[in-house]
């Protein structure tokens, strides 16, 4: 049996929703205390609409990514020889940040609410002002994320009616990045893996440049 579209499921979601708030999530994730009250209370205070926690693809600044990736891929060369199942992953997890719960609060209680342009794919919380404002995900592209945050960047320049994605840089969201899927029977193609577009096809090399994520604020 053949995959569905990941955002076409998301897209689905919407139109079922009934909330303020809508947080799409990816199935490999282990969220911090207190995340979604933390995500919604960094939202109000900035004003934004769309909104993710930081985690290992986006630590605020490149050299603090690339010092916690670094050491997530240490905890999973070192533990991989010995399989993906749940006990292994945990094992890892620990690995990477002993107590879960101390190290969160240690991140929100040096970030709180700072934030900054960008957003982390895995997790992303919109408003129900975001989704009107925006439309639904393009499911055309399967970095459809991307596209999402390069949609409210250029209508947050040329109409003002909604700010850009951003990261909340004290709300931390650990990510297996598709370590659970190796342990999972193998993965099948979308069904309409022929329809699919590439952020090339829809965005100029100029406008992706130009509508890149500004740094920390």
């Amino acid at each position: 049996m053949e995959a569905g579209n990941f955002f076409r499921n998301q897209n689905q979601g919407i139109e079922i929703a009934t909330g303020e708030y809508l947080f799409f999530l990816n199935n490999d994730l282990t969220v911090s205390p207190g995340w979604d009250a933390r995500l919604i209370e960094t939202a109000k205070r900035h004003e934004v609409d769309i909104i993710s926690g930081c985690g290992i693809e986006n630590m605020g600044t490149p050299a603090e990514t690339q010092s916690v990736a670094r050491k997530w891929k240490r905890c999973k060369n070192l533990l991989s020889p010995l399989g993906f199942g749940q006990r292994n992953l945990l094992f890892m997890h620990w690995m990477m940040y002993g107590n879960w719960e101390t190290f969160c609060e240690k991140r929100f209680h040096a970030f709180e609410h700072q934030v900054m342009e960008g957003i982390v794919g895995n997790n992303v919380m919109m408003t129900k002002k975001a989704i009107q404002t925006m439309g639904l995900w393009d499911e055309r592209i399967q970095a459809a994320d991307f596209d999402l945050f390069i949609r409210s960047k250029k209508r947050s320049l040329e109409t003002g009616d909604i700010k850009p994605c951003h990261i909340d840089l004290g709300v931390y969201i650990h990510h297996f990045i598709r370590m659970t899927v190796k342990y999972a029977v193998k993965p099948k193609p979308f069904t309409d893996s022929a329809n699919l577009i590439s952020l090339a096809d829809k965005w100029s090399a100029e406008e992706l440049k130009a509508l890149s994520p500004k740094d920390a604020v």
